[in-house]
């Protein structure tokens, strides 16, 4: 995947020019302490060559230079030895009374510096070129040279200038120069190395992902990002993805379903209402039976708008896009709403709806859940209706509320045949039809799966079982409210 080659490659040529300007300000920082140390190490040998000098020699009453013993020279004679190195011994006038054999009758510098300067600093370090060096050193040559303040046993005040070639330590410098140059080339080098690998191990993962990704289809959401190291920073990223197809996976399972069954569920009406408008057209008709033929038709239309709003509902809600709005709820004023709307169904079968309002036992408050109070209303009024198409005439539908520490129980109960045993599982399954004990024909089941993806759209539980000696009974527990508000409470 060019994409990812790129990046790889983007991300390798930042770590090296990040390594890189890094070490360039290493690099100088060194070669500057290391060429400040190397001139101070300089400056300290000539001055050595001096001192030692100055301690081995005398001048003489003819106006010599007279050399101390043996002994006292090889007592000094050690710092001879740091390079080859040029003297002369001035007086104050600048007459030249000594000079080093590799100098024979050349003079390092013409002019002193300063007396005035030598007596208070001890010494001057200067750089020389020109003829003189050249002869000495050669064509193009510098050279360093101090100018060394000493007096004599006798009093006597002696100028004695000690000079060495720069050029040794200009190479050594450069030599160093060199060495870290060479160095730090190889360093980018292993550095860029270890960033392409480094960036590849970061972008394998990535890679994978696209990879899967790339291959997963509408039919096959239900997979899962896996990652050949599920401990790599990407590991975050293949959870976010996996919920994310997880999501999807559910949207186009109720999308599917619902085109699934949609045609199931309309495929009945509407062939009742063909063949209502095929008997309507075999032969002419009076008033009476077309009024009759179209108050058939308008209860099937009816009953297919019912349907469809509420496999639509039921798509929504499942699908997590049935817009939802939270606020503090009184479970006894839906419930309450919910059986006014019923009791003119109820009234026609004479079944008296018998609810028990929930009261905390601690507070002696309103039980309140955190909800949509328009989809709690639906989940209620879907098992009331339940129950009440399933209940014998005459019969009792007993709705209970209880308020405990942390959850509202809602148990609503009739006095019907009740479920088969074996048929219990399947209750709350979509477009199941689950007929009841004694009876022949069942619901579609929309009610009660879109009563159980409500329930557990607002973080609760439902439960269906058997009465003794008969009679089903659905229960749903919902999370308590933090805190009931006030308005809430007086509304109650």
């Amino acid at each position: 995947m060019p994409i990812f080659s790129s990046m790889r490659i983007r991300a390798t040529v930042s770590f090296v020019v990040v390594f890189a300007l890094i070490m360039a300000v290493i690099d100088v920082a060194i070669l500057g302490i290391r060429r400040e140390q190397a001139e101070t190490d300089f400056d300290k040998c000539l001055l050595a060559q001096s001192k030692s000098l100055a301690e081995v020699i005398e001048l003489a009453s003819d106006g010599t230079i007279s050399w101390h013993d043996g002994a006292t020279v090889s007592k000094y004679a050690r710092a001879f030895r740091c390079a080859e190195f040029y003297h002369n011994i001035k007086l104050p006038d600048g007459t030249v009374v000594d000079s080093s054999g590799n100098l024979s009758d050349l003079v390092l510098s013409k002019e002193l510096p300063s007396l005035a300067t030598l007596k208070r600093t001890s010494y001057v370090f200067e750089n020389t070129s020109g003829d003189t060096v050249d002869r000495i050193l050669g064509e193009g040559s510098t050279m360093r040279i101090v100018s060394y303040y000493h007096v004599t046993k006798s009093g006597q005040v002696l100028i004695i200038q000690v000079g060495m070639d720069l050029d040794p330590l200009h190479a050594g410098i450069e030599k160093m120069q060199a060495s870290v140059i060479a160095f730090s080339c190889f360093s980018l080098l292993a550095v860029a190395l270890t960033s392409w690998l480094l960036a590849s191990r970061l972008v394998r993962p990535m890679k994978q992902m696209a990879q899967q990704v790339g291959e997963i289809t509408p039919r096959d959401l239900d997979q899962e990002i896996e990652l050949s190291d599920k401990d790599s920073e990407a590991s975050e990223m293949a959870d976010t993805i996996n919920q994310l197809l997880h999501r999807l996976h559910e949207a186009f399972r109720a999308q599917r379903e619902f085109l699934q069954h949609s045609a199931h569920e309309l495929r009945t009406p509407i062939s009742v209402l063909l063949g209502e408008a095929q008997v309507l057209r075999s032969k002419p008709r009076d008033l009476a039976e077309y009024e009759r033929y179209l108050e058939n038709i308008d209860g099937e239309l009816k009953s297919v708008s019912k349907v469809i709003d509420s496999m639509l509902m039921l798509a929504n809600v499942r699908a997590g896009t049935h817009p939802r709005e939270s606020e503090q709820v009184s479970v006894n004023n839906v419930i309450i709403d919910v059986l006014e709307l019923a009791q003119p169904v109820a009234s026609q079968k004479r079944i008296k709806l018998k609810p028990k309002l929930g009261i905390m036992p601690d507070t002696d408050q309103e039980p309140m859940v955190e909800g949509d109070p328009q989809l709690l209303a639906t989940m209620f009024s879907n098992l009331v209706r339940n129950a009440i198409r399933f209940s014998d005439i005459g019969s009792d539908i007993d709705i209970v509320i209880e308020g405990k520490d942390e959850r509202v129980d809602i148990c609503v109960a009739d006095s019907g045949p009740g479920i088969p045993e074996e048929k219990l599982g399947e209750i709350f399954d979509p477009y199941v039809s689950i007929p009841r004990a004694g009876r022949t024909s069942g619901s579609s089941g929309i009610g009660l799966t879109i009563a159980r993806s409500i329930v557990l759209l607002h973080g609760g539980t439902i439960a269906a079982k058997n009465r003794e000696p008969h009679g089903a009974e659905f229960c749903v527990t919902l999370p308590m409210a933090d805190e009931p508000s006030d308005d809430a409470a007086r509304d109650g």
